[in-house]
């Protein structure tokens, strides 16, 4: 049996519903927290239970009621904002008692959904590939415990000889998306969105079949990887400001966004990271100092590993991902 952690989040969402068109739905089983949602899928047939992966004890109770032999583990706390505390919690310790898990069970294989935001560091990057050195200090909390999460499953995959990949997706994209294309919607119905800089910021995106596609890949792979780590992207690289305008004209919204300076507007966001810090921590600043680094400053990825060890190869573009969200917005 298959287990999807993060199964009621967008990400987990779309692995859950792909793997179970594959397998069906008696072969996969997703853990998550929203009650909501894990009602919704179970009057559709899926087999899903809320289940807290930092509690130990009910971590170990669903382990012995079944028998899973693949594992993708894509639960997180991904955000800009937030406690320190709550991402080691969320990435690092319900990480480290999954991994304690499966160390029991040789024949698991496990996949670990990780982020790219490691490679950001407030300059233009092009063609990063997984070997490029980390030489710098990551811009968050989230990327410091998705890091050390990340290192956890190479660590244990290496020490105990036993199957996991690690895989960097970049800026995932289609139908059910939280994250992308609503900041962006929320920003320009705020009157806040605004050309960062120069407007020459290149981007990578990874259509969220694409990701399914490279965790399938990597499951039914002949190679036995030991914590192997890949790239994932939908290999067409964009302007990000003609790619967010792409987004905005097929809403039949206005793409004549106005510009701002860099320094300004990051000056702005460390204002506001600041003043919430001191008088609201709970609550995300509208500005921070990352947005703004990754609406201005060029990354993109090198996937040539991903298609020479797993055989992948993008299945739909970025643009094709973004008309998907907007006819799913549409019929609803």
């Amino acid at each position: 049996m298959i287990l999807v952690t993060g199964a009621t989040g967008f990400v987990g969402g779309r692995i859950l519903d792909y793997f179970c068109e594959i397998h069906g739905q008696e072969k996969v089983f997703g853990i998550g927290r929203n009650a909501i949602i894990i009602q919704e899928k179970r009057a559709a047939g899926f087999y899903l239970e809320q289940c807290n992966l930092t509690d130990l004890d009910s971590l170990e109770k669903l382990f012995s009621r079944y028998q899973f032999t693949k594992i993708i583990h894509a639960a997180a706390k991904s955000s800009p904002w937030g406690s320190y505390d709550e991402f080691h919690t969320d990435n690092v310790i319900a990480t480290k008692n999954l991994i304690s898990l499966i160390a029991k069970n040789k024949l698991i294989k496990l996949i670990y959904i990780s982020t790219p935001s490691i490679y950001f560091n407030y300059s233009k990057r092009l063609n990063v590939s997984e070997s490029t050195p980390i030489n710098y200090s990551f811009v968050n909390d989230y990327t410091v415990t998705k890091f050390v999460a990340e290192c956890l499953v190479r660590d244990f995959s290496l020490e105990n000889d036993q199957f996991a990949v690690i895989l960097r997706p970049r800026a995932i994209l289609g139908r059910g998306d939280t994250v992308i294309i609503p900041r962006v919607l929320k920003a320009y119905e705020l009157g806040k969105l605004r050309i960062i800089g120069k407007g020459d910021a290149i981007a990578d995106f990874t259509s969220v079949e694409n990701l399914c596609h490279a965790i399938s890949l990597a499951l039914n792979s002949t190679q036995d990887f030991r914590g192997e780590i890949f790239n994932i992207t939908d290999g067409n690289s964009e302007n990000l400001w003609d790619f967010i305008r792409f987004m905005l004209r097929n809403m039949k919204l206005d793409e004549n966004l106005k510009s701002v300076p860099y320094r300004l507007a990051y000056s702005i966001a460390f204002l506001q990271e600041n003043f919430q810090k001191l008088f609201k921590p709970t609550i995300e600043p509208a500005l921070t100092c990352y947005g703004i680094g990754i609406l201005n400053y060029s990354l993109t990825m090198d996937i040539a590993k991903a298609k020479e060890k797993l055989g992948y190869q993008p299945m739909k573009t970025s643009r094709e991902s973004v008309l998907e969200y907007i006819q799913s917005v549409n019929q609803k």
